[in-house]
């Protein structure tokens, strides 16, 4: 008896029509699984059994319903009973994963120039520089060859205005001396250079995605380039109509990461990481050049471990000379008729990448309230630095992670209070 009771219960949903509601996975690509999934089962089974079961397999359908996020079932029972199955693994929690890259960028640039430049001008042009008067513009020695040569053929008058203009545009300290006569003016320019900078750029970008799912993030800049030139002459008026074309592209940090959760806690990643940025300042969108670093790979990396995607070590030296012939090479007169210049670069790029496993609550606060104790800190110590001329007050401050996870709770029981 106790077995009759245990079967005779009444079904949940009679008939062949059956809702199912889904808690985490998308009912419209469950229900296009499904549906290629029953659509096998039919042909492998009219293949070892000899039986057409195409006319039954027409009958049974699944449709999902976007707004409930659920599937309509028809089929007959021993369908259903395999579809609930399949429903049941697929309609699970995924877990999700944090990726964190870290962008290391280093730069050391030195550099040392000395020279002595001989300059003469007479009425026949210029000599001692190897620049004539039609190359004025290529480089600050034709500045200064410019510079002395007199504004008219044939005289000597010689513009302080354009000396001093051509001396300004030389870097490091320099000396001149000059002399100018009717029939001769001569300059002579010593340069001494020394140079030193650092860059040391660390950009951190992170995201959070899941388990098989593609996510991206970009932090830059929208730079314009120009694509064309052209020029309209089809007016009535037979005025001409120059315009250019252009065209806007990122320039900063960009990750791209598709993860995948692998047995034993690891988790393969493909990757596409890309550093952009723009190399000098420029006056017009023609003259733009942008420096570009792309690393795109698939790595497999534990959970919470830093591994290093590849990275650049670069060491740039320069030793160039330029003098007179045969005076030049004459030992210590010599240095009187050349000019030294030397530049060492050394650049440092490294690309380091590191996965975490977020599988529940738990593990999805701790991620999020690390990222939020951290960014209150940074505002903190700004704010500790105070402002100039201005109350500290205004500059804002987060509440501590304790007190907003306090207050969530207190808002929903507030709205139900009437």
């Amino acid at each position: 008896k106790s077995l009759i009771d245990y079967l005779d219960i009444p079904l949940e949903q009679s008939g062949n029509v059956r809702v199912m509601y889904l808690e985490y996975a998308n009912a419209t690509d469950v229900a296009e699984v499904l549906t290629r999934v029953m659509q096998n089962l039919t042909r492998l089974d009219d293949e070892t059994t000899g039986r057409n079961r195409s006319a039954n397999a027409a009958k049974s359908t699944i449709e999902a319903d976007e707004g409930t996020n659920s599937l309509i079932i028809t089929a007959d029972t021993d369908e259903m009973a395999a579809l609930e199955s399949v429903i049941a693994r697929l309609d699970i929690r995924r877990a999700q994963v944090l990726v964190e890259a870290i962008i290391v960028e280093m730069e050391i640039v030195e550099g040392r120039e000395l020279g002595l430049q001989w300059l003469f001008a007479n009425d026949s042009g210029l000599f001692g520089s190897a620049i004539s008067s039609s190359q004025a513009q290529q480089g600050r020695n034709a500045a200064l060859a410019q510079a002395i040569l007199p504004e008219d053929a044939g005289s000597n008058d010689i513009s302080v205005r354009n000396i001093a203009g051509a001396l300004s545009q030389v870097p490091g300290s320099t000396f001149g001396w000059g002399v100018v006569d009717q029939n001769l003016t001569m300059s002579t320019i010593l340069n001494a250079l020394e140079s030193q900078g650092n860059a040391n750029i660390l950009s951190t970008p992170s995201l959070l995605t899941l388990d098989n799912e593609e996510a991206f993030i970009t932090v830059g800049q929208q730079v314009p380039f120009v694509t064309g030139s052209y020029t309209n002459t089809g007016a009535a008026n037979g005025v001409a109509n120059p315009f250019q074309t252009i065209q806007r592209e990122n320039v900063g940090v960009t990750l791209q990461v598709t993860p995948q959760i692998n047995e034993g806690d690891s988790v393969v990643m493909d990757i596409v990481q890309e550093v952009s940025s723009i190399s000098q300042q420029v006056l017009s969108a023609s003259d733009v050049i942008t420096n570009e670093r792309k690393i795109e790979t698939k790595v497999l990396a534990k959970d919470g471990d830093i591994v290093v995607l590849g990275g650049l070590v670069k060491d740039d030296i320069q030793d160039s000379r330029q003098g007179v012939p045969i005076l030049s090479g004459i030992p210590v007169i010599g240095r009187l008729f050349r000019s030294d210049v030397v530049s060492v670069t050394k650049s440092n790029l490294l690309v380091f990448i590191r996965s975490t496993i977020i599988r529940d609550d738990e593990d999805l606060a701790g991620a999020t309230a690390e990222k939020y104790r951290y960014i209150r800190d940074q505002q903190r110590e700004r704010r500790d630095q105070g402002l100039m001329f201005l109350d500290d007050a205004v500059m804002p401050l987060l509440p501590t992670w304790e007190d907003r996870v306090r207050a969530l709770p207190e808002v929903s029981e507030e709205r139900v209070d009437p």
